[in-house]
């Protein structure tokens, strides 16, 4: 299930949101490990597109 920080996030992006994000996703620890190092798998290339998985800076 999609869950937002606050009431504001979801008041503000979840109309538009709705049009790219899952309801919910597994992700695997292999996933997130090539999310890591930044091997592009059509799985993690697919969840960017979606913008499930973003590159931010650390503890951003």
């Amino acid at each position: 299930m999609l869950h937002w920080p606050g009431d504001r996030w979801r008041e503000e992006y979840g109309p538009g949101a709705a049009a790219y994000l899952p309801d919910r996703v597994d992700l695997s620890p292999g996933l997130l490990a090539d999310a890591r190092v930044g091997r592009l798998t059509p799985e993690v290339t697919a969840l960017a597109r979606r913008r499930v998985l973003l590159d931010l800076p650390e503890r951003w």
